[in-house]
């Protein structure tokens, strides 16, 4: 997940600096009149400022659902009876790894958030008798 957050602000530098170029350029070849004065002075600030607005949510939202996917895989291991010598304690631990290391979120945070994963996700069986 890590190389997915550096590739997205890869992304946001690569736009800001194509984006802010482009401006400069037309500021100094003198095409920027008054019809479009604000669209160039303003698209480099939006892009500069907006991408984060929406790819923040985004990324922040892509991460919970892969400690949640990983949650998951555990609890249909521990139904299939793979993971039997594993505690509650040891998931904990290895998801709060996961969760630290993925989004740098103090450990307490994501130690509280483990547990409410674990508290709102329901076990296999509930799952397969609902279906």
């Amino acid at each position: 997940m890590l190389t997915t957050s550096l590739g997205i602000f890869g992304v946001w530098l690569l736009g800001a600096v194509a984006v802010a170029a482009w401006s400069l350029a037309r500021v100094l070849a003198g095409t920027a009149n008054g019809e479009n004065t604000a669209l160039v002075v303003l698209l480099p600030l939006a892009w500069i400022l907006g991408f984060w607005v929406v790819a923040g949510p985004l990324l922040a939202v892509w991460k919970i659902r892969q400690l949640q996917s990983v949650l998951d895989e555990h609890c249909r291991r521990k139904a299939a009876g793979l993971d039997a010598g594993t505690t509650e304690q040891d998931v904990e631990d290895a998801l709060t790894q996961l969760a630290t290391r993925e989004s740098s979120i103090p450990e307490r945070w994501a130690r509280r958030l483990v547990r409410l994963m674990l508290a709102r996700t329901p076990p296999p069986e509930a799952e397969a008798g609902a279906s």
